[in-house]
């Protein structure tokens, strides 16, 4: 959040163990703020609730517990080709 409101962070990183080819996604924003796990699947159910977890040095991310790694684990539902947005707050 900004005094313009709301902004793209490009350089957040996002793990999926559930996601992509073979599991074990992981992808990087760009300079949008967007992500793409891609075309290649996701490794359960529509429906699934999943793991996803989120880093990026010098920010926390809202509404998700923060492990000694780093990475903090937020849970979505995934039912087809799903939109997840978070907000990261500058420590």
């Amino acid at each position: 959040m900004t005094s313009d409101g709301l902004v793209p962070l490009a350089g957040v990183e996002i793990y999926c163990d559930a996601c992509g080819v073979v599991g074990h996604t992981r992808v990087t924003t760009d300079d949008s703020g967007a992500y793409d796990f891609g075309h290649d699947g996701i490794w359960s159910d529509d429906g699934d609730v999943i793991a996803v977890l989120i880093k990026n040095d010098g920010y926390n991310v809202s509404g998700g517990s923060q492990g000694p790694s780093g990475w903090t684990t937020r849970y979505v539902r995934i039912n087809g080709d799903t939109r997840f947005d978070f907000q990261l707050v500058r420590r």
